[in-house]
């Protein structure tokens, strides 16, 4: 009785395990996954050498497997997740590829893709122009340097090097650099080159300069006649044979007094050019000027009792300057005959009218006596030169005499002042002829209306 309980209560036991394993069966079949992954981001691209490198950023679908990439007729590749770049190589460069990536999940499906055309191209090899206008402007222990970029689209930086170990990059369109902590009255030679994205750099520009500092210039005088004067005058280098006022950067006069004499220079001079017109003169450092020293009997510097230095005496300043002079290595000051030249410029405003001048005797009347040369010439791009002429010829100024020379911008075609035209100032400028003489004027700094 107790086994056939058993058997039977087994052969339940059994149906409903067989009963539970067939349910189970049923429900495990899901259904199939059919949504393909979420497209790539941000695809970029950069081209090469017959190379182009994709970049981009990975969906976050979690059965993402890989990244398919196609190009051309047959190019493709397999990029892992996470990977997110690839190289194409073996390109041809000037032929223009689509790209197209496609994300592949783990069931097969693959999105639609994204496109991005490229184009790889040979290696830049060529270097960007020069920089041009390249000038440098001199500091106390410092050089400015300012340039114009040129044209090119790829260009990078400007690269800029001196002395032993001196360099700095620069942007484009800045233009300007100061290089700074040099030594100054030391020579230093820059290099300025142009290097663009490829890396190219061009031979590079090169300008000397001398950092200094500004200051002073002081003339002193030994062994010279008690009661004489010492006088020295200031130009711009290679202007000192002009008398124009305007052109002195300044002056100074002093009575020698126990042999010597010592004078700080002062800027300006009064028409006469008996004597400075302002303060104590700072000159610009790393500029050289022209000094006229010479010594007179008498304090009106009458000009047949001078005794000069050598003319010009030449002076580069850094910080302040003292020139020494021997009154005993002096020269007698002898001028010589020559011509006159003036000139205009910045008178554009002016161009087709007629630039005038007349010499005359010192203290001449102009309305009554005659001149002794003359010119004239058409104003052209702003700018007209004139050499004084008598007699169809290039005429000459004696030696030691003194003349004044009148010039004008004439308006009325009249070849005399009249209301309206402009005149140099002052009117007129009164030189001795010391050799040729050269007269540089601009308007309208040196002008006014008559």
């Amino acid at each position: 009785m107790k086994k056939l309980i058993f058997l039977c209560m087994s052969t339940m036991l059994v149906g409903a395990l067989l009963l539970t394993v067939a349910c189970n069966n049923s429900g495990s079949n899901d259904p199939e996954d059919s949504v393909a992954p979420g497209e790539v981001t941000d695809l970029s691209k950069t081209v090469g050498d017959q190379q182009v490198t994709l970049q981009w950023t990975d969906p976050d679908d979690s059965d993402l497997d890989h990244i398919a990439i196609t190009w051309g007729t047959n190019g493709s590749a397999e990029v892992d997740p996470n990977t997110e770049t690839y190289t194409a190589t073996s390109l041809t460069n000037g032929e223009e590829y689509t790209f197209t990536v496609k994300t592949v999940d783990t069931s097969g499906n693959a999105s639609t893709g994204e496109t991005i055309t490229a184009t790889p191209v040979a290696p830049d090899s060529t270097a960007p122009a020069e920089v041009t206008n390249l000038t440098k402007t001199i500091g106390d222990q410092q050089v400015t340097l300012d340039w114009t970029d040129p044209d090119d689209s790829d260009l990078d930086h400007i690269a800029i090097t001196w002395g032993t170990s001196g360099s700095a990059n620069v942007d484009p369109q800045t233009e300007t650099y100061t290089a700074t902590s040099l030594t100054n009255g030391e020579e230093y030679i820059f290099t300025v080159k142009t290097v663009d994205t490829s890396g190219n750099a061009s031979t590079g520009e090169t300008i000397t300069a001398t950092p200094a500092a500004d200051g002073t210039i002081s003339v002193s005088i030994i062994n010279a006649p008690d009661t004489y004067y010492l006088w020295v005058f200031a130009y711009e280098e290679d202007e000192w044979n002009t008398d124009m006022p305007e052109s002195v950067l300044a002056t100074q006069k002093k009575e020698i007094t126990g042999n010597t004499a010592e004078i700080t220079l002062h800027e300006g001079c009064t028409a006469d050019f008996s004597a400075p017109t302002g303060g104590t003169w700072t000159a610009t450092g790393g500029e050289t000027y022209d000094l006229m020293i010479y010594t007179t009997e008498d304090e009106l510097g009458n000009i047949t009792d001078r005794q000069a230095s050598t003319l010009p005496t030449q002076v580069t300043v850094n910080g302040n300057k003292t020139v020494e002079v021997n009154y005993d290595d002096m020269d007698s000051y002898v001028q010589e005959p020559g011509t006159l030249t003036v000139s205009i410029s910045g008178a554009d405003e002016f161009n087709g009218e007629s630039f005038i001048m007349a010499v005359f005797d010192e203290g001449d009347d102009p309305e009554t006596d005659t001149s002794r040369a003359n010119g004239d010439a058409m104003i052209t791009d702003g700018s007209a030169t004139i050499t004084a002429q008598a007699c169809g010829a290039d005429w000459t100024g004696a030696g030691e005499a003194a003349y004044d020379v009148y010039f004008l911008i004439d308006l009325s075609d009249s070849g005399t002042p009249e209301s309206g035209d402009y005149t140099v100032k002052p009117f007129p400028v009164t030189y001795y002829q010391d050799g040729d003489k050269v007269m540089d004027t601009v308007f309208p700094d040196d002008y006014e209306e008559y």
